[in-house]
């Protein structure tokens, strides 16, 4: 579970450089700090150093959507660094090795608090669009992955930051084996009245998979559209209260 200091180096990476005592963790190793402003040196532990609170965490999570969702995306790479330095130093690779120091590299480089924000402001003012904040700097954490990993947080993300100009290319990058992230972004879009929207969004991830009938009837379900048919869409027939007696089909 994520905490509430949330480190932009790992914790374990850094107490590699430190004394630990036999049976603790690399995290609780002791180090040595010299700060940059004042020059000063101190002790610390590797777990109470580079890090700032909360600082992947959204703020305005839409229901459903882990606040820490973010912090969490680090966990598999994290967990493997102690022993891929360890085969590192003791030149013993192994194949997938180098795939896996490029992953946490491009992972560092997203994480860092000052060095990616100002990345992203200067990608948002090429764009001629506002500077990013609050969730939107975590949206964008994740975008800059891109990863085949990454694909259900970016989706969480786009709801959780309300981006509605990327429902429809994380929809098509879901596809039907995703039906459930597929659908959270229908639902938002039709939370904030687009069903157009959603639409679209079901469309953009409709093509051939084990899910790919169950999201159309939830398309059919929640927007009355039906996709995928032959002649193109249509409006699913409701039965509907009329104002007289009886009923009327539509």
């Amino acid at each position: 579970m994520s905490g509430d200091d949330q480190h932009y180096l790992p914790a374990a990476l850094i107490g590699g450089f430190g004394i630990v005592r036999a049976g603790k963790p690399l995290r609780k190793a002791q180090i040595v700090v010299r700060e940059l402003a004042s020059g000063q040196v101190h002790r610390a532990t590797a777990e109470d150093v580079a890090f700032r609170r909360a600082l992947y965490r959204l703020l305005a999570p839409e229901p459903g959507v882990n606040p820490d969702i973010v912090d969490k995306l680090w966990t598999p790479v994290e967990t493997e660094l102690p022993a891929l330095v360890a085969r590192l130093d003791a030149d013993a690779l192994e194949p997938d090795d180098p795939e896996k120091w490029i992953r946490y590299a491009a992972m560092a480089g997203v994480r860092n608090p000052t060095a990616f924000l100002a990345l992203a402001v200067h990608h948002q003012q090429q764009r001629g669009e506002p500077e990013p904040v609050d969730d939107q700097i975590q949206v964008m954490r994740v975008e800059a992955l891109l990863a085949d990993q990454a694909l259900e947080q970016l989706a969480w993300l786009a709801v959780a930051g309300r981006r509605f100009t990327r429902y429809v290319e994380g929809a098509s990058r879901l596809g039907t084996d995703h039906w459930r992230e597929v659908e959270a972004l229908a639902t938002s879009a039709l939370r904030s009245k687009r069903r157009d929207l959603a639409v679209e969004v079901f469309r953009a991830a409709d093509r051939p998979g084990r899910h790919q009938k169950l999201l159309r009837e939830r398309c059919a379900s929640l927007t009355g559209v039906v996709i995928g048919e032959a002649g193109g869409d249509r409006p699913s027939l409701r039965v509907v209260r009329a104002s007289t007696s009886g009923s009327v089909k539509r």
